[in-house]
């Protein structure tokens, strides 16, 4: 089953909404971070905080992953540290599953220069799975969702040097 934090959808690109955030000193606080994706594409984040934006999540690897604005960008390093084991419906083909962890940001580049911050996550996953010939649902190894969708929901403190 792939890990879900770190993927998604919904190109969405905005505009910082606090202007000037890299020259700011010593800008800190709460921000809350929520990423859709869906169907395995890179992921919708829309931040609001210390910063409001709303960007692109890329997944680089399993536990890394670049979130990119109009006016900068900054690496997220994330480690699951729930995963209880993915529920499965037969008559629906239906696969989901939860996850929750601590995550870690900074390597900013553009109006996220100098930020850095950490705090947790919880994400769900839902999955639909085609059927084989015989009717059966397809859940080799190989076989691909025909729908699926990933929502992700952090909090945490962000400052910014």
């Amino acid at each position: 089953m792939k890990k879900i934090l770190v993927s998604g959808l919904l190109a969405v690109t905005g505009a910082i909404l606090l202007p000037g955030i890299a020259g700011a000193s010593a800008l800190s606080g709460t921000e809350n971070i929520q990423i859709t994706q869906v169907n395995n594409q890179p992921g919708a984040v829309f931040a609001q905080g210390v910063f409001n934006a709303g960007g692109t999540d890329y997944k680089k690897t399993n536990r890394t992953d670049l979130f990119v604005f109009s006016d900068g960008a900054f690496t997220v390093h994330h480690v699951i540290t729930s995963s209880p084991p993915p529920t499965f419906n037969p008559t629906t083909c239906m696969v989901t599953a939860t996850e929750a962890g601590t995550f870690s940001l900074n390597g900013g580049v553009g109006a996220f220069k100098g930020v850095s911050g950490s705090g947790t996550f919880s994400a769900s996953f839902m999955a639909a799975y085609p059927r084989k010939p015989n009717g059966a649902c397809d859940l080799e190894r190989n076989a691909q969702p025909t729908a699926s969708v990933s929502q992700i929901s952090a909090s945490g403190t962000v400052s910014f040097s």
